[in-house]
């Protein structure tokens, strides 16, 4: 799982999604420029993370996202990546998941 700094990093010298995930050993817990995952971005009741507020990002249905499970609280589970909006640009994103 990359961190904030390592995922920063990496979209500064990496952009497509394909470079991203071989550029990172553990496999997302969604990626979803898989057809399964189409829809997800919108779908998940996402807040900032503590301490990590301006790393969150309000995600759209037309955002593709690719994202690592950080840290599970009594919360939700905190998750850090990559989103790119309808434009292709990407952007590294944290927040935490709450449950449904």
């Amino acid at each position: 799982m990359p961190t904030i700094e390592q995922s920063q990093k990496l979209l500064r010298t990496t952009i497509s999604p394909d470079e991203v995930l071989a550029s990172v050993r553990d496999q997302p817990i969604v990626n979803s420029f898989e057809k399964r995952f189409t829809h997800v971005a919108a779908s998940i009741n996402l807040i900032s993370a503590t301490g990590k507020e301006s790393y969150f990002r309000k995600l759209t249905k037309r955002d593709n996202v690719i994202y690592w499970k950080a840290t599970e609280n009594d919360v939700g589970v905190e998750i850090v990546g990559a989103a790119w909006n309808e434009k292709g640009n990407p952007a590294v994103f944290c927040g935490t998941i709450l449950p449904p």
